[in-house]
């Protein structure tokens, strides 16, 4: 399995340092909404995973209060939200950057992913 995951590791290392600026991409047309947003994040799999994992390890052994169950899921839906803006301002901030130096940002994301690759080998 190990060996499965590495030539995948490979695979996307490859193809991310091989990867056009977005600025060369011809007919760019932007399907994405906030709708579409809003809605993908209802099956996405690590907000369920976070949820379901935090309400049975850490709140439901001590509290079966109906009450506290409904503040500790406000709690977690407002660290969730924190979490998904600081992404998000983390994103805006390093957006000039990234644009600027997009290839060489591609390239040594690759050899790093490589470099992870070949740590799985050995």
């Amino acid at each position: 399995m190990n060996l499965i995951g590495c030539v995948y590791m490979l695979y996307l290392a490859i193809k991310i340092m091989g990867s056009k600026p977005a600025d060369s991409q011809e007919n760019k047309v932007n399907h994405y909404s906030f709708l579409f947003g809003f809605t993908l994040q209802f099956i996405n799999p690590k907000v369920i995973l976070y949820g379901l994992t935090a309400l049975s390890v850490f709140i439901l052994p001590h509290t079966q209060s109906q009450q506290e169950l409904i503040l500790y899921s406000l709690l977690l839906t407002l660290i969730g939200i924190s979490a998904n803006l600081t992404w998000a301002l983390g994103g805006r901030l390093f957006q000039r950057f990234l644009i600027k130096y997009e290839r060489p940002f591609y390239i040594s994301m690759g050899v790093l992913l490589i470099c992870t690759a070949i740590s799985f080998i050995k």
